[in-house]
C-alpha cells in the first residue's frame, strides 16, 4: 500500500492539473468570445451612428463607443501633447491628474504596451486586459505545478528504487545467513557427535 501512495499522489496531481487546464482554457475561450461580441457590438453602433441621418447620431455613437471601451477593463490614460494626463479609464486607484502616482502609472502602462500617439490629440497609454494579465500569470502557476509533480515523481521513483534495493539486500542477507548457517549447524552437529562418540 505504501508503494502505491506516491504513484497515486502523482496521478491525482496530474489529473488535477489537466482539469485545471481544461477549465482555464474554457474560461479563456469564453472571455475571447465576449471580447469578440463587444467588438461586434461597437462596430454595429458606430456603423449605425454613421448611417443615421440625424446629425447628433455620430456623436452619440462615439459616446457609446467610449462607454464600451471603459467597460472593457483596460486601464488607460489619455495625455495631451505635453504629456499631461487629461482623461483616464479603469485605473486601479484614484488620484489627481497631475499627481506623481498618475505619472508613475503612465510609465508602468508604457512598459506593458507601447503608447499610441495621435498627432493633435495626444497619447493614449494603455495596459493589459484582465485576460492578458491572466494569460501571463496562469502559465507561470501551471509551470510551477508541473515542476512540483515532476519532483514528486522523481522522489517517488527514487524512493521506490531505494526500497527495491533494500529488499534485494535483505533477501541476499537472508540467503547468506542460510548458506552460512547450514555448514555451521552441520559442523556443530558433527562436533557434538564426535564429542559423544569419544565419551567425553
Amino acid at each position: 500500500m505504501r508503494r502505491l501512495a506516491p504513484v497515486t499522489l502523482i496521478t491525482i496531481g496530474v489529473l488535477a492539473l489537466l482539469v485545471w487546464y481544461v477549465i482555464y482554457t474554457r474560461s479563456v475561450v469564453h472571455e475571447l468570445r465576449q471580447e469578440a461580441s463587444r467588438v461586434g457590438l461597437m462596430y454595429a453602433r458606430v456603423y449605425n451612428g454613421l448611417s443615421d441621418p440625424n446629425p447628433d447620431a455620430a456623436n452619440a455613437a462615439l459616446l457609446d463607443l467610449s462607454r464600451h471601451i471603459r467597460e472593457s477593463g483596460v486601464p488607460m490614460i489619455l495625455a495631451d501633447d505635453a504629456g499631461n494626463p487629461t482623461d483616464t479609464a479603469n485605473l486601479p486607484f484614484t488620484a489627481g491628474m497631475r499627481s506623481k502616482q498618475m505619472r508613475n502609472y503612465m510609465l508602468e502602462l508604457d512598459r506593458q504596451n507601447l503608447p499610441i500617439v495621435e498627432p493633435g490629440m495626444g497619447t493614449v497609454h494603455f495596459g493589459n486586459t484582465p485576460l492578458v494579465r491572466g494569460l501571463i500569470l496562469i502559465p507561470v502557476l501551471q509551470s510551477i505545478l508541473i515542476g512540483m509533480v515532476l519532483l514528486a515523481g522523481a522522489y517517488a521513483l527514487r524512493t521506490r528504487g531505494r526500497a527495491d534495493r533494500e529488499q534485494i539486500w535483505a533477501g541476499m542477507a537472508r540467503e547468506s545467513a542460510h548458506q552460512l548457517g547450514t555448514p555451521l549447524s552441520r559442523s556443530r552437529g558433527d562436533y557434538h557427535r564426535c564429542y559423544r562418540s569419544h565419551g567425553r
